[in-house]
C-alpha cells in the first residue's frame, strides 16, 4: 500500500516531446553507447553498448526532494539476451560528482535498488526474485514510492518489496528513466 500524503500529481508526461504543463521537458538524445527517441506518446530508449546503464534527464525542473511517487508503464522490444529497465532518482551531476539511486527490474524477474555515487554502487536492496515480477507480459507497469530514504517497489499495481537508506545518502535530486545491457551482452536492449 501507498503511503498517505501522495495526493497531488505533479507530472503527468505523455512523452510527446511537447513541454505542455505538468509534462517535463524530454529531449531526444543520441551518444556511441545509447540512443533516447521520442513521438508517438512514448519513449524510447536504447542501449547499444554492452554492460551499461545508461539513464535520461529531462530537460529543466523535473521532482526534486524527499518524498516522490513515479510510475511508467514499460514495453521491451523484441526479444533481448537479457535487459534492465527502471529509474534513476535524486540524480545529481555536476563537474564535482554524479549521485543518484537506481531502482531496477531484470529479466530474471527480479529488482534491485542501489546506490550510486562516483563510480562506486552500494546495495540497499541487491537482486531479488519476486512472484510478482513477470518481465515477460508485453507490458508492464512500474512504480515506486520514495519518501526520505524508504523506498517502496511495485510491478504492475503489486507491492514487491521494501528497502531502506538509513543515511539518506541523495536526499534531492531529479528523476531519470533507466535501461541497461548485460556483461558480453553483443543485442542492444530497446524499453
Amino acid at each position: 500500500k501507498l503511503w498517505h500524503g501522495f495526493g497531488s500529481l505533479a507530472v503527468l508526461d505523455p512523452f510527446d516531446g511537447v513541454e505542455t504543463p505538468p509534462a517535463l521537458n524530454w529531449e531526444n538524445y543520441t551518444s556511441d553507447t545509447m540512443r533516447v527517441q521520442l513521438g508517438l506518446g512514448q519513449m524510447e530508449v536504447h542501449i547499444l553498448a554492452e554492460n551499461l546503464f545508461g539513464y535520461h534527464l529531462p530537460e529543466g525542473d523535473a521532482p526534486t526532494g524527499p518524498d516522490l511517487y513515479a510510475q511508467v508503464d514499460v514495453q521491451i522490444q523484441d526479444a533481448p539476451s537479457y535487459f534492465e529497465y527502471g529509474f534513476a532518482l535524486r540524480v545529481t551531476v555536476d563537474d564535482t560528482q554524479e549521485i543518484f539511486y537506481a531502482v531496477e527490474f531484470s529479466k530474471d524477474n527480479d529488482y534491485s535498488i542501489y546506490y550510486f555515487k562516483d563510480g562506486e554502487w552500494t546495495a540497499l536492496q541487491e537482486w531479488k526474485v519476486s512472484p510478482v515480477i513477470d518481465t515477460s507480459l508485453s507490458r508492464q507497469r512500474i512504480a515506486v514510492a520514495l519518501r526520505g530514504g524508504t523506498f517502496r517497489v511495485y510491478f504492475n499495481d503489486q507491492f514487491v518489496g521494501e528497502a531502506q537508506d538509513p543515511n539518506n545518502l541523495a536526499p534531492n535530486g531529479t528523476i531519470a528513466l533507466a535501461a541497461a545491457t548485460g556483461a558480453d551482452q553483443t543485442d542492444t536492449v530497446t524499453v
